[in-house]
């Protein structure tokens, strides 16, 4: 037996915690969206066993880019962070000029670049935070920290006011985390409150005016989702379903919203959990990724370098947030935003990048067992960032 947990542990590297979280919810999202996709394959005439393969292969895609990603040294990615923030970036405003939310892949579905970007401004922002350690407290960091987080998710928002919304929130969490200066980031929260406190009264008095501004169709949408004139039918089946689940649930496979409910394999997973399961087991899988985030802060305590623990702190972060906002929708909530449950609902792109994110900080903890030094962590950083050096010298020249 001792010797079957030493070889797992040499082919998983990294928190074994995490590698047994992912497992379960792997195996919890084979077994609901396969529950789930019976209204998905009737609406677009496709077999339900043929939606199911696909599903498969893309978590057995995605169980790849994981284990990569464990394996391959965290410090080795900074030098790609700003290139890779940049075709983002650019990504983002490709689908807003051809006024998509993704790009068609002939063969293998759909690319949603907002996924990709939210993980690469968490990961970019890691990096710029421990560049900027000795200056976090003045004004110009403070700057060259926002300013890609605003490009990113003003770019997100048009595509989903509620994905911009777990980004900029999942940014400002680790920013306080690193400890900005407060002033700032006061003055920020206030901006924001502001621009969405105005935003909101414009499309609660002129919504088909506001639906004519570019961009502002689904900040519009956003708001009637949130602050609906009448319940949504999908929120009144879930209530439905969840008024006859009980504290046991219905057994699995015995589903009857799988049947009628738009997006139940993808928004509304949860509440197929929790009318299959019960209240018992969707407390379960709610509390798995309460320890999953706390798995999270545990490699960033232990991190030997600012780097990892910033990484590890903002994918947490980002998964966490976008768990309980999906459990609260599933919950029966008012809302409807449109955001799948990491790990269980059906999705390429979201499942991909959620698992990349999840093995690089699998990689953390496995090189903090190596005890690697903080040194060689922030030596390999500074190496890949010759625009920090630039800027350093400016400075020293004004000096």
């Amino acid at each position: 037996m001792d010797k079957q947990i030493k070889t797992g542990r040499a082919f998983l590297k990294g928190d074994m915690g995490i590698w047994i979280i992912f497992i379960l919810l792997m195996l919890i999202s084979l077994v609901e969206v396969y529950s789930a996709i019976g209204n998905e394959a009737y609406t677009i005439d496709k077999s339900t066993f043929g939606l199911f393969i696909k599903h498969f292969i893309t978590i057995a895609f995605s169980f790849v880019c994981i284990y990569t990603c464990s394996q391959i040294s965290y410090t080795k990615i900074s030098k790609f962070l700003a290139p890779l923030l940049l075709i983002s970036i650019g990504l983002l405003i490709f689908v807003l000029i051809i006024h998509k939310r993704w790009i068609p892949i002939p063969g293998f579905g759909a690319f949603q670049p907002s996924e990709m970007a939210k993980y690469i401004l968490v990961l970019y922002m890691a990096r710029e935070l421990v560049l900027l350690k000795d200056r976090l407290k003045t004004k110009e960091a403070f700057i060259r920290i926002i300013i890609p987080v605003g490009i990113v998710c003003g770019l997100i928002i048009p595509q989903s006011a509620t994905a911009a919304g777990i980004t900029f929130l999942s940014c400002f969490l680790l920013m306080i985390i690193a400890g900005m200066r407060k002033k700032y980031l006061i003055n920020l929260a206030l901006i924001v409150g502001i621009s969405l406190t105005i935003a909101f009264t414009l499309t609660s008095k002129y919504p088909e005016q506001m639906k004519n501004i570019p961009g502002m169709d689904r900040i519009t949408e956003g708001y009637e989702r949130i602050f609906p004139q009448e319940l949504n039918i999908q929120v009144k089946n879930a209530r439905l379903a969840l008024g006859t689940a009980g504290v046991m649930g219905k057994g699995i496979g015995n589903s009857q919203l799988a049947n009628f409910q738009p997006e139940a394999h993808n928004d509304y997973i949860y509440t197929i959990i929790l009318e299959e399961g019960g209240f018992l087991f969707g407390f379960v899988v709610m509390l798995l990724y309460m320890i999953l985030l706390y798995r999270c802060f545990m490699i960033a305590k232990k991190s030997k370098g600012m780097f990892g623990a910033f990484i590890a702190i903002g994918v947490g972060l980002v998964i966490i947030i976008q768990s309980l906002i999906n459990m609260f929708v599933g919950s029966g909530f008012r809302i409807v935003t449109g955001q799948t449950l990491p790990f269980i609902s059906k999705g390429g792109t979201s499942y991909m990048f959620a698992c990349i994110a999840l093995g690089v900080v699998l990689n953390i903890s496995s090189q903090g067992e190596k005890k690697e030094s903080y040194d060689e962590d922030m030596e390999e950083v500074n190496e890949n960032s010759s625009l920090d050096n630039l800027i350093q010298t400016k400075e020293e020249e004004n000096r």
